[in-house]
Parts: structure tokens; C-alpha cells; sequence
């Protein structure tokens, strides 16, 4: 399955730089995914992972695109980033 996920400038707005579990993008995952679907959302600099109701409680992790990458590296140093979106695969 694929999702679609949109960073907004609310999520810029509210998300804590250097933070892995309050960056833009666990922000806008957290609001996308189902309520009470994925838990402890955590976004690297190359991933995102999260505990995920499938049946069981399961640990995944999914890797970024580049530009997100990129995205979170450029927010991290505190410099203005824009509302972008992409999609995460495989859910």
C-alpha cells in the first residue's frame, strides 16, 4: 500500500528542529496514518520507523526519498523549508 503523505507549513510551523519525533515529517505521518495505527513515530535522516497495529504490534521502518532527506537536513539547521509531500511505500 502507499500513502500519501503531505508536510504542511502547520507541521513546520508546530515540528522542533533536531528532534526525531516532533520533525515536520513524524508530524504529518502521525496525522496521516489511521488514529491509534502507528506509535513512537521516529524520522532519521534516511528513514522513518514506527511500532505499527498489524495484527500484532510490529516494529517498521521505511526508507525517505532524497528530497525528504534533504528537506530534514536543511529544517534541522534551522534554515526555511516549504510544504512539500511524497509517499511512503509498502504499508
Amino acid at each position: 500500500m502507499r500513502v500519501k503523505i503531505n508536510v504542511t507549513q502547520d507541521h513546520i510551523d508546530k515540528g522542533i528542529p533536531g528532534s526525531s519525533y516532533k520533525c515536520p515529517v513524524a508530524l504529518a505521518i502521525k496525522e496521516t496514518l489511521p488514529p491509534g495505527d502507528a506509535r513512537r513515530i521516529s524520522v532519521g535522516l534516511c528513514y522513518v520507523s514506527f511500532y505499527r497495529k498489524k495484527g500484532i504490534n510490529r516494529f517498521y521502518t521505511y526508507g525517505l526519498p532524497k528530497r525528504i532527506v534533504t528537506f530534514i537536513e536543511t529544517f534541522d539547521e534551522k534554515k526555511k523549508v516549504r510544504p512539500m509531500h511524497f509517499t511512503l511505500s509498502g504499508l
